[in-house]
């Protein structure tokens, strides 16, 4: 092997474990929760139609949030019913109990059977997975060449 070879290899290596040393548990926190924050505002944006209720009551999409997790983050909905809208109810005995990803219990009850799904988070993620993937590599890059 020549010399330069081995002395952008161990430039290289150096580089790397810099990197390594970097990404830490907490940055990996801080870079999931960007992209955690940035769905949620997404998701809020969407239109809303109103109903007729008045205006003291809270929109669906206004109950979307992020939770922190043991090994991440997660954003769902604020409300009981935000996962059943979201998956639809088609097939569901009434009184049927589920968990939602984030461990919440979920009854379905009277009004929900046979509702199809209205998914506003998994299409908000779909459409806009490029941007969140770049928000991403931003802060990893922000908190491991920057020091931040």
């Amino acid at each position: 092997m020549s010399v330069e070879l081995l002395d952008g290899l161990d430039a290289f290596e150096k580089e790397l474990s810099g990197w390594l040393k970097a990404a830490t548990p907490e940055t990996a926190n801080a870079v999931l929760e960007t992209a955690a924050e940035a769905l949620v505002q997404d998701v809020r944006k969407l239109p809303k139609p109103r109903s007729q209720m008045g205006g003291s009551h809270t929109h669906l999409l206004d109950t979307i949030q992020k939770e922190k997790l043991s090994y991440g983050w997660a954003v769902g909905w604020g409300k009981y019913y935000g996962p059943i809208v979201e998956k639809g109810s088609k097939g569901i005995k009434k009184g049927t109990t589920g968990k939602s990803k984030s461990g919440r219990i979920i009854t379905w009850a009277n009004g929900t059977r046979g509702m199809a799904a209205q998914p506003h988070l998994r299409a908000t993620y779909d459409k806009n997975r490029a941007t969140y993937d770049r928000l991403m590599a931003a802060e990893f890059n922000r908190r491991v060449f920057n020091g931040s």
